[in-house]
């Protein structure tokens, strides 16, 4: 029997189905509100759910996770299942594919054997409509004891049927569904579901292929199907950093030009110690700069991956790749977020969710700080140029080819290891084409970027202040004597092993590397005294600077447009030579050799990326696990920059 809410006032109803049934976009529909997003207890699946208010009676929408069956074989199955058997709905609302209709019916079943309270809702009404079959709805409703309506959240079809029909239920539940005799063999059961949809559904003799087929017949092609999906993923790529740059760059120079300038300004007027000051602005005011720089990145990249999703592509592109990532332990959907890594680490780890399996999740993300991301492109380029300027690209590739060597031996070695067991079977519907709705990209780009904020920017921020005390205290002490300076002398002769911890100025620059690796060559600017461009002397003047703040927003926008049609590179992969100055490659050469520069390189590409992989892992999978990755990555880290420079020195390089 269904338990009925506490409040008497307010109606619980679950929204059940396959994935890709349009469920969120129904609740949406509905209530007229973005639904709130969380997690379920003691899981990272998104938990969605709505509020509305009808008369004297709230609804509480809540939006299972989108599952092919009851049994427990993914947490997304475990969840629904738990859900309906402890913590009942008054009302369970069946979302359904109409055009999918004997597919569905499995799910349908095992939800009718839970006893709640039931109402079939035939979704994508408007798509079947245009197919050459029919569906007896009233035929339907009869045969599985339960109401059935005909729905479509994109023409709104259904939706005040629906809103009518939950308003009754204040009045008076719907009955518990009259069960049909239903068998408990799993080859019966189907057997009665195809009894059931061909009594409902009339096909003509032939039907003409519908444009998904068409279409599919070159995106899933033996010989066109991986260069178009490689081509799409670069596009994406592309686009995702390109765009962003601007942005990223303008944010940048808004929170720690503009904003902490005035900040400076400001407190110095009112004679705040200069300790405070530094703290306000490279502490504070740089650590939420840090976190809004990613905004975004993120933004561009749920935009375009959502599209993919919305579209109907996402699907087939994981079927593309399963048996290539399959030979590697990994899931067929896990190539776009590890191609994603390469561009940014964060965002990576956040396209993991596509992921069906928490297994699959964890290994994904456990090699991902394998993949070269844009932030280690400035350390390579400026040791290339030192030391290997004939063979710059060279090296920096191999830098690339390690990296995924290295992630591939992971992932068949924690597949065979911690994660042993087989490689669920990949079972995935195919929707059919569609333009994506303009309002549910905006809703899943809102909650996702949001979330990020809340967590993964909380702890950013705090360890961006942690640093600045690492780098300043005792404040007014050159390098050597700061806390980071002392703590890089006491942990230099570990490093013996990779031929850099001969002196502490590389060791001091891991740390805040381990913060954002764009700090490391800026770091080892500091602490190898290069000499530093003096500041600006002009009067300072708000309204003008501000002016031209506003203005630079506006270049930024421009400049996001036109780099979309300008270049074919990434902006990831694009050189960055601006920390190749004279001074800093002198200080560099006089430091390392070609053989310790190598292997720090190794080492920072092996490295976790920043405190920004830091917050989203522990957001998306605790504080726990991110443990066992911190400790795979620092110790290959460790032990491959070693081999490095200990193989070279055998093999006479210096």
């Amino acid at each position: 029997m269904s338990a009925v809410s506490s409040d008497p006032h307010t109606l619980t109803i679950a929204f059940a189905g396959n994935p890709n049934v349009g469920k969120t976009a129904l609740i949406n529909a509905v209530s007229q509100s973005r639904l709130k997003v969380g997690n379920w207890p003691g899981v990272t699946v998104e938990k969605k759910e709505a509020r509305y208010v009808q008369g004297q009676h709230q609804f509480h929408l809540i939006d299972l996770p989108g599952t092919y069956s009851l049994v427990p074989h993914s947490i997304e199955e475990r969840v629904c299942r738990d859900y309906l058997n402890e913590t009942p709905p008054d009302l369970l609302i069946n979302v359904v594919d109409a055009s999918n209709l004997e597919k569905s019916l499995s799910l349908t079943l095992e939800l009718l054997e839970q006893r709640i309270p039931m109402v079939l809702l035939l979704n994508m009404w408007d798509e079947f409509e245009i197919r050459e079959e029919r569906l007896d709805v009233e035929r339907l409703a009869a045969t599985l004891g339960i109401p059935v309506l005909a729905t479509s959240a994109v023409t709104g079809q259904g939706i005040e049927d629906l809103k009518k029909l939950l308003a009754e239920q204040t009045q008076r539940l719907t009955p518990l569904p009259v069960l049909p005799d239903i068998p408990e063999d799993t080859s019966q059961r189907y057997a009665l579901i195809q009894r059931w949809a061909h009594a409902v559904m009339t096909r003509p003799d032939q039907m003409k292929p519908s444009m998904t087929e068409r279409v599919d017949q070159v995106l899933l092609n033996e010989w066109s199907g991986i260069p178009i999906f490689l081509a799409l993923l670069f596009l994406v790529f592309k686009l995702t950093f390109d765009v962003s740059t601007p942005f990223v760059d303008w944010i940048d120079g808004f929170f720690n030009g503009f904003l902490g300038r005035w900040a400076e300004l400001a407190l110095g007027a009112l004679s705040v110690p200069d300790i405070v000051i530094s703290l306000v602005k490279d502490g504070m005011i740089g650590g939420v700069g840090l976190v809004l720089t990613f905004v975004p990145i993120l933004m561009f990249l749920y935009l375009f991956l959502a599209l993919l999703e919305e579209s109907g592509y996402m699907a087939r592109a994981a079927f593309l790749m399963d048996r290539f990532m399959h030979r590697f332990g990994l899931h067929g959907k896990a190539f776009v977020p590890l191609l994603v890594g390469f561009g940014c680490n964060v965002p990576g780890v956040y396209a993991t969710r596509a992921l069906d399996s928490e297994t699959d999740r964890k290994i994904t993300v456990a090699v991902m700080s394998f993949m070269s991301c844009g932030a280690k492109l400035p350390i390579y380029a400026l040791f290339t140029a030192v030391f290997f300027q004939r063979y710059q690209a060279f090296v920096i590739l191999a830098m690339y080819v390690l990296g995924v060597s290295v992630a591939i031996f992971w992932a068949v070695l924690l597949r065979k290891t911690r994660f042993k067991g087989e490689i669920p079977v990949f079972m995935m519907e195919l929707p059919p084409y569609r333009f994506p709705q303009w309002k549910a990209l905006w809703g899943s780009i809102w909650s996702k970027t949001r979330s990020f904020i809340r967590q993964a920017g909380t702890v950013i921020a705090v360890s961006m202040v942690l640093l600045w005390a690492l780098v300043n205290l005792p404040y007014g002490n050159p390098p050597e004597k700061t806390v980071l300076g002392y703590s890089a002398r006491a942990a230099a002769p570990l490093f013996l092993p990779q031929g850099f911890g001969q002196r502490w100025e590389p060791v001091a620059a891991i740390l805040p590397g381990f913060m954002a690796k764009e700090m490391v060559v800026g770091t080892l600017g500091v602490v190898l005294s290069v000499q530093q461009e003096e500041a600006s002397t002009e009067k300072p003047a708000f309204w003008s600077e501000l002016g031209a703040q506003l203005v630079g927003l506006k270049d930024a926008a421009v400049a996001a447009v036109a780099t979309v049609f300008s270049g074919l590179t990434p902006a990831p992969l694009a050189m960055d030579d601006s920390a190749n100055t004279s001074s800093l490659t002198a200080a560099v050469r006089n430091t390392f050799t070609p053989l310790t520069a190598f292997a720090y390189m190794v080492f920072n590409l092996f490295l976790i990326s920043c405190i920004s992989v830091v917050g989203a892992m522990t957001a998306e999978f605790g504080g726990r696990y991110f443990g066992f990755v911190f400790c795979i990555t620092s110790g290959t880290a460790y032990v491959l920059s070693a081999l490095v420079y200990q193989v070279g020195l055998v093999l006479g390089f210096q």
